[in-house]
């Protein structure tokens, strides 16, 4: 049926709400842990925790204690518990981090039609999190600084706040009040504040900012315009560094404004302790609901080891009002349909309370159209999902290769009403059958129905399975075809980078670090892993003894001074700052009436920057040497540091952002420049040390979330074979398509996020079959960053952009695509009658070659007059034979 896999998905979840959770005490454990424990599995099964565990999880692994809960509305509605065991060993701090996701059904593959009958919005229920019980008050609470500008308006005695330069696809604004040096929740979550001009003098303001799902906060408007504020992780407002009571829960701000938004929590454990509670609540109203499902899923673990095995629970909320009912039944009264088509397509509609599942049954009845002649017998049940209005049924419908000059009819009768009621006149319709005998190729149930081999000059049918499981490259053209299956899919593995499944309905997967090891720390010493240049003499390389103590040695009877630089490509995309360690010495000389002044600038910036020296200026000293350094900073994309006149041995340590670089093309080269000016006509050789290098560290920026890898076909019509594909086919090519990534520069971090810089290796594997490779794109959301494109079945892609900074909370993937290659044979045989001459026989075989078209162009054929054959090799992506 139409979208039934889509619609399968509410019906699937509201068969596993069967569990009804009892209600436990809301204080906190503190009994020590005595005896194994044991949850329920994702298959329902009971999983006992083993002694082993505590040395094998020496920090705990996290699991749900059940696999689901029901929680009812009402007025007397009461809180149930989803408690979460911290199965294995205790030691130490551990926190599981879980998404909330209402069951949002969608109707299309694009997901543009979606459904939320059965999905459990923000608003229709609370959630709150057991604290930890600990001496640290921090767990659970991050420190933010201010950042974003406070724009105040006044009008009619009032102001109304805002903030300046939020970025994000996400966006969540929690105001907050300071009263009596306390700070508190200002009413409603917007992106404005309206308060009374007499509150705005009384009281400071401040906003918590949740973009893309990072915080941020705000300056104030007292005098304490910036500051850093401690945030409760879950509740998204300001709290302090105080512990938590005892047996305290804190509320989870649930996004109201977007209700079927997936929804972000954390569980904090402290050390020791071994089990925690999520409360839930039910909200009730005077709304007819149908049962509404969301899951729990501990998606990530911080301090813990993290397993699948019993990481997901799913939610069902049951309405407490009376159940209303819905009207179904036939669209029309009388269809006409072409049996060339292959389906009648019959439209089932409904009224009222569509809200709710309901189902009737249906079974064709013959008239002048009989079963198994002109259609194939059906007798089924149509359902509805939750906030679904109409469905279809199909019924098969036989071709006979045959024009009529009048129809034949069958009916098809409905019973039987689950959910709701048959609409009166509307239980049944009427099936008109004509045959224009257009068909390209047949359909199911006329293919199963044929038992002989149809004549190739007559018609060349089209060789249903486009794609093989045994991997051969030929498709012989046939009439007979095997009845189809729907197709279940399965997780794989790599033995390189591991990819698991993201959908069972798609060819997506997250690739994970697991199988690789990573190239790069989160730091890279610039001195270690760049080389340096010395620009006064030819660009010559300076080696690592010399650099850990740098001296510029230039003669004042030069005309210029030098430079030494390190070219750092993709400088401010790899890298989020750096650390400085440095001491520097400048120098004023006086010899009668001559002297000089040197200087010192650690800059950032182009090529032509780094190699550009700095002439020899006249002037009295520092007057002269402040504009000239002044000057030479304003050149650079960013300046770090500065220093001129007498200052000898200065320690220097400074952490740098380059955030606020601007133009990142040209912020490729760290530059250390020397300066000097003088008086008089004459000076002597002198030399000036201006900088010994200790250590340059830069700071390695990474991905928040895994590359998905997509695979996708060059003809779109092979996804759909797939799906109608036998079980072990799509197990096969689904395998063989997963191409081998490796790495090979850059690496991750501790999590196994990928740093941006490194670069991957995409490789055709040898199990493509009738596949190729053909090409890989990586995109920065919907932005297409590297086309790679295909030499030895492989490429390699970057993460990098023309040194342009990439964002570390896009959604990155990697797009394969194949195109298959196929050799085509077509069997003339039984179209050579006995009594033909041999010319006769040639001449019939070239008739049917220069009418075959593969779809609908004329591709090369090479002939066979010994089996009367034609053969058409590597033909690209073919769908239809005619």
């Amino acid at each position: 049926m139409k979208h039934l896999r889509k619609r399968l998905l509410a019906v699937f979840l509201a068969g596993v709400m069967t569990v009804t959770s009892v209600g436990t005490s809301s204080y906190a454990y503190e009994a020590e842990k005595k005896g194994n424990l044991s949850v329920t599995g994702k298959d329902g099964k009971t999983i006992e925790e083993e002694e082993s565990w505590e040395e094998k999880f020496p920090n705990g692994t996290f699991a749900f204690k059940n696999d689901s809960i029901t929680i009812e509305e009402g007025k007397n509605a009461k809180e149930q518990k989803i408690t979460i065991y911290r199965l294995g060993g205790t030691k130490g701090k551990a926190t599981a981090k879980v998404a909330i996701t209402p069951a949002v059904a969608a109707l299309d593959e694009e997901e543009k039609e979606l459904v939320y009958a059965n999905a459990a919005s923000n608003k229709d229920y609370t959630v709150k999190v057991e604290n930890p019980i600990g001496a640290d008050g921090t767990t659970g609470k991050q420190q933010v600084s201010s950042s974003y500008d406070i724009v105040s308006k006044k009008e009619d005695q009032k102001v109304t706040l805002s903030l300046k330069d939020v970025e994000g696809d996400y966006v969540r604004y929690f105001w907050h009040v300071k009263k009596d040096g306390k700070w508190e929740a200002a009413e409603g979550a917007k992106e404005t504040l309206t308060v009374s001009e007499k509150e705005f003098n009384e009281n400071e303001y401040v906003c918590v900012v949740e973009a893309d799902y990072k915080l941020g906060l705000s300056k104030t408007t007292g005098e304490e315009s910036s500051q850093k504020l401690w945030i409760n992780v879950n509740s998204r407002h300001i709290t302090d560094e105080n512990t938590y009571e005892k047996g305290s829960y804190t509320d989870v701000t649930l996004d109201r404004e977007m209700p079927f938004k997936t929804s972000f929590l954390q569980v904090d454990f402290e050390d020791g302790e071994w089990v925690k509670d999520i409360v839930v609540k039910a909200t009730d109203d005077e709304e007819h609901e149908a049962e509404e499902l969301a899951s729990f899923t501990i998606y990530e673990v911080e301090g813990a080891a993290f397993t699948e095995t019993a990481n997901r629970l799913s939610m069902c909320i049951k309405d407490d009002e009376e159940k209303l009912e819905s009207t179904m039944g036939f669209a029309l009264s009388k269809v006409r349909v072409d049996k060339s088509t292959g389906k009648a397509k019959i439209k089932l509609t409904r009224t009222g309370a569509t809200q709710y599942v309901s189902s009737v049954d249906y079974k064709t009845v013959d008239g002048s159209a009989k079963a198994g002649t002109d259609y194939a017998k059906a007798s089924s049940t149509a359902s509805f999902s939750g906030g679904i209005e109409s469905t279809e049924i199909e019924v098969e419908l036989l071709n006979d290769n045959k024009k009529t000059e009048e129809d034949r009819y069958f009916t098809i009768q409905l019973s039987n009403a689950k959910g709701g009621n048959i609409k009166k006149n509307a239980q049944e319709i009427r099936v008109d059958l004509f045959n224009t005998d257009t068909a390209d190729n047949d359909n199911v149930a006329t293919a199963s129905k044929s038992t002989e081999a149809e004549d190739a000059s007559k018609r060349v049918k089209e060789g249903k399975k486009a794609i093989t499981q045994s991997g051969k490259n030929e498709i012989k053209v046939t009439p007979v075809k095997e009845k189809e299956q729907k197709v279940s899919y399965e997780k794989s593995a790599d033995d390189k980078a591991d990819m698991s499944a993201q959908a069972d309905t798609d060819f997506s997967y997250k690739i994970s670090t697991k199988g690789l090891t990573s190239k790069w720390g989160r730091t890279a010493n610039l001195t270690e892993e760049y080389t340096a240049y010395d620009s006064n003499s030819k660009e010559k390389s300076l080696t690592k003894s010399t650099l850990q103590n740098l001296v510029f040695i230039q003669m004042l009877k030069e005309d210029y001074r030098g430079n030494t630089y390190f070219e750092v490509e993709d400088l401010a995309n790899m890298y989020s700052g750096m650390s400085v360690k440095m001491n520097v010495t400048t120098n004023k000389r006086l010899y009668a009436a001559y002297n000089y002044l040197s200087g010192f600038l650690l800059a950032i910036g182009d090529k032509s920057f780094a190699t550009s020296l700095t002439p020899y200026t006249n002037g009295s000293g520092d007057d002269n040497m402040k504009p000239l350094v002044e000057s030479e900073s304003k050149k650079a994309q960013k300046a770090i540091y500065s220093q001129y006149g007498s200052k000898s041995n200065q320690s220097v340590e400074k952490e740098v952002s380059f955030d606020d670089i601007s133009d990142t093309g040209k912020a490729t080269h760290i530059v250390l420049k020397s300066f000097i000016t003088k008086r008089g006509d004459r000076v002597r050789d002198r030399e000036t040390n201006v900088v010994s290098v200790n250590d340059f560290v830069l700071k390695r920026r990474n991905i928040d979330t895994a590359p998905t890898l997509n695979i996708t076909t060059g003809n779109s019509g092979d996804m759909n074979r797939l799906s109608n594909s036998t079980e072990s086919a799509v197990k096969t090519v689904k395998q063989g398509l997963k191409p081998v990534i490796s790495l090979m520069n850059g690496g991750f971090n501790g999590d196994g996020k990928f740093y941006l810089g490194s670069e991957l290796n995409v490789k055709q594997s040898d199990n493509t079959g009738v596949y190729k490779l053909e090409s890989v794109q990586l995109k920065e959301g919907g932005t297409l960053v590297v086309d790679g494109k295909i030499s030895n079945k492989s490429t390699t892609v970057k993460f990098t952009r023309n040194n342009r900074r990439m964002s570390t909370t896009a959604s990155y993937s990697l797009n394969c695509v194949y195109n298959r290659y196929q050799n085509i044979k077509i069997n003339c045989k039984t179209s050579m009658l006995q009594e033909e001459t041999s010319a006769e026989k040639q001449k019939k075989l070239e008739t049917i070659r220069k009418n075959i078209k593969v779809d609908g162009a004329a591709v090369t054929w090479k002939t066979s007059n010994t089996d009367f054959s034609h053969t058409a090799s590597d033909v690209k992506n073919f769908n239809k034979i005619n």
